[in-house]
């Protein structure tokens, strides 16, 4: 008869940050007197004064980089965005009366109030923001399996929780110990050896020392000896094992 296991896996779940923040920064920002973008009819969009937004065209120095993620604070000036995928810009459209921005990016520091240099007016005008955004660099942190028994030749098949992310599989060699060095993330795992029942589990890596999970596998045989008279053949399942007296394992289950 089988029977099943359950593995509890008691964690402290400490705050966790996927990434580090990687650095951004405003390269240059600068009026465009002769483009008259903001006041063309196509373009143009207008305030309930009646006043026209002046347009902010952001662009980034680095290589299709994804400038829908950047978020713009003027304060109390409202501004509205407008993605210009085909020229590789952002369009902001700000309120008269900004003086400040901050920029805000998933995983990047925050550009804070930055002083704008010039009060926008009311007509309509246009400027040129460049921004620098570095490559955010991933946490990664060492877990170890340790699979007891150490023969098993288990499979350890682990994915992310995070949205998107990829099942994988790691073989566990004979000494029945393995080791991966992993973004920090929630994970999900199973351990699966033939002949052994899995076990499933769940690890949150936070970025700090080695995470070592201890994993002992119940299995589904036996060792199973039998005896009979010197000359009585043994036979199970149709298979013959010999006369006499016969000692192996046999999987969980029922046998003649």
């Amino acid at each position: 008869m089988r029977t099943k296991i359950t593995l509890l896996l008691l964690l402290l779940v400490l705050p966790m940050f996927a990434q580090q923040p990687a650095k951004m920064s405003i390269v240059s920002f600068y009026e465009n007197p002769q483009d008259i973008s903001a006041r063309m009819p196509e373009h143009e969009r207008v305030d309930g004064n009646g006043d026209h937004f002046s347009i902010i065209k952001v662009k980034s120095t680095t290589p299709d980089d994804d400038l829908n993620a950047y978020r713009f604070n003027f304060g109390q000036m409202e501004c509205q965005l407008r993605p210009m995928a085909e020229l590789g810009e952002l369009w902001v459209y700000v309120q008269r009366g900004a003086k400040h921005v901050t920029i805000t990016r998933k995983g990047y520091t925050t550009i804070s109030r930055y002083d704008l240099g010039v009060t926008i007016p009311a007509g309509g005008s246009v400027y040129s923001l460049e921004l620098s955004a570095a490559t955010p660099k991933a946490r990664k942190q060492v877990v170890r399996f340790n699979i007891t028994p150490s023969d098993a030749k288990a499979t350890i098949n682990y994915k992310s929780e995070m949205s998107g992310a990829v099942l994988q599989s790691k073989q566990v060699g004979e000494g029945g110990s393995v080791a991966m060095n992993l973004e920090v993330a929630v994970y999900t795992y199973t351990v699966t050896s033939e002949n052994y029942y899995p076990v499933e589990g769940r690890i949150v890596l936070d970025g700090g020392e080695m995470n070592v999970q201890d994993i002992t596998l119940r299995p589904r045989f036996a060792k199973v000896t039998l005896r009979a008279g010197a000359d009585t053949e043994i036979i199970v399942d149709g298979d013959s094992k010999g006369k006499g007296a016969w000692s192996g394992p046999l999987n969980a289950g029922s046998y003649n």
